[in-house]
């Protein structure tokens, strides 16, 4: 089952030493006005020594209105470029690879992180943070999409390997995707397709300015877990149709879907909880 763990892969063009990967996940290591410093660094650092053969690292803001905690990673400006290029050529060092995790938490921050209203594609208040969040225009829309790809390309002249647009868990590339979060009746709402737009723009975005070649990476929710949100069923189509319908196409053979849980369980449900729904995924995209 293990064999090939330890033996070289490779995501299209970029070449990995191994097959471990390290997901983004939240440190707390990063510097209070979002920049790159020696304590992320270091701990980064050590999980390459460690022999990660990827290290995805952990979300960074495209927008001030869309960070989601104090310290979080920003990558809205130029100013962040030089503190990202030391990270990835530290990790180069070390011989691993790296990809940024670009972010935007759309209804899921308060004010009193961002000091101005949230926005999201519909005005409706996450029921734990509870801001009525701004609902965005169209121009709002297409302004976060260049903001994206002005992301991204940050991370190429970072020396960066890849981005990974953060799709899942209710954040504002999600929150587009859903249902439950998005009530809108244009473009960029309505049925499937629609619900679909905001991601494929992105998508187109990021390729137009960083070149078809540069790797890309999608994490979705598998399921949402909630009433009126979205289920396995649609994740299938999404994952599926995105690739046919982007322009200059999404999925190279360099990208992925990451699919993930779209929820945390307490710890009294039993282990392997989310092994089924992940089998019946993967049975339905074979």
């Amino acid at each position: 089952m293990f064999a090939n763990v330890l033996s070289k892969g490779k995501i299209g063009s970029l070449e990995l030493r191994n097959r471990f990967i390290m997901p983004a996940m939240g440190s707390s290591h990063g510097e209070s006005d979002g920049k790159v410093g020696q304590e992320l660094i270091d701990y980064y650092a050590a999980r390459s020594r460690g022999g990660f053969g990827l290290i995805i690292t952990e979300f960074a803001c495209i927008d001030l209105p869309g960070k989601a905690l104090p310290g979080q990673l920003m990558i809205d400006s130029d100013e962040f470029i030089p503190g990202l290029t030391k990270l990835a050529e530290v990790i180069h060092k070390e011989g691993g690879k790296i990809v940024v995790q670009i972010q935007h938490s759309g209804r899921q921050t308060t004010s009193s992180i961002t000091g101005v209203q949230p926005v999201a594609p519909s005005p409706i208040p996450c029921p734990v943070n509870r801001d009525l969040p701004k609902e965005l225009s169209i121009e709002d829309t297409y302004q976060l999409i260049e903001k994206f790809g002005d992301a991204a390309l940050r991370a190429k002249k970072a020396g960066y390997d890849g981005v990974e647009i953060h799709g899942a868990h209710g954040y504002l590339v999600a929150q587009f995707l859903s249902s439950y979060t998005n009530r809108r009746v244009d473009e960029f709402g309505g049925d499937l397709a629609g619900r679909m737009r905001f991601a494929i723009e992105l998508i187109k975005n990021i390729k137009y300015k960083c070149g078809k070649d540069f790797p890309l990476i999608f994490r979705i929710s598998g399921d949402e877990r909630v009433e009126g949100g979205r289920k396995i069923d649609e994740t299938v189509i999404i994952s599926r149709h995105l690739p046919k319908q982007a322009p200059m196409q999404f999925m190279y053979p360099q990208e992925f879907m990451r699919v993930c849980p779209g929820w945390w369980p307490p710890i009294m449900f039993r282990t392997a909880i989310f092994l089924m729904p992940l089998q019946q995924l993967k049975m339905l995209l074979m």
